[in-house]
């Protein structure tokens, strides 16, 4: 709507002044498109590059957000943990993911754009979640998180400390 309201507004501005110089409003509504179009991209991200949370011998590979894949070895992993967190209205299992402190020598250590799931369920959850690295909403997954918990358990060494506490209470 601002980009149809800059386009009649500005659309018919000459591109050069009486005085020859160049009119910034004649470009206004190419830069609000530019701007629309921009602040898309995240959007359509979202929708391509789905999360994605795959286990294996080695490591726990995620993708939390739309950004990057991390390849979390179980070396550098401590506990998961599987708890409701009540985004909108009914909670929905979280996937989330404990990491010891990271010596830099093997796997991904999150950062702060992935890690943007795991503080909107800290946010939801009023600050109850604390002291992990990493989250992944589980109801984005086929299946009952229960199914998901066990494919992904199935790998983790036994060190690894696992709470569902979806299922407990």
């Amino acid at each position: 709507m601002l980009v149809s309201a800059l386009w009649l507004l500005f659309g018919e501005e000459p591109e050069r002044l009486s005085t020859g110089g160049v009119n910034p409003l004649a470009y206004l509504p190419h830069l609000a498109v530019v701007g629309l179009a921009a602040g898309l991209v995240p959007m359509v991200l979202g929708l391509l590059r789905r999360p994605i949370v795959i286990s294996d011998g080695y490591a726990l590979t995620l993708r939390p957000a739309s950004l990057r894949i991390l390849v979390l070895p179980w070396v550098n992993i401590s506990d998961l943990g599987v708890y409701p967190v009540a985004f909108d209205e009914d909670p929905e299992p979280v996937l989330l993911v404990r990491c010891v402190e990271p010596d830099g020598r093997l796997g991904d250590v999150p950062g702060w754009w992935d890690q943007s799931v795991l503080r909107a369920a800290a946010k939801a959850g009023g600050g109850a979640i604390g002291g992990y690295d990493i989250a992944v909403r589980l109801s984005e997954f086929v299946g009952d998180h229960r199914d998901q918990l066990a494919a992904i358990v199935r790998f983790a060494p036994g060190r690894v400390a696992v709470v569902d506490r979806v299922s407990s209470g």
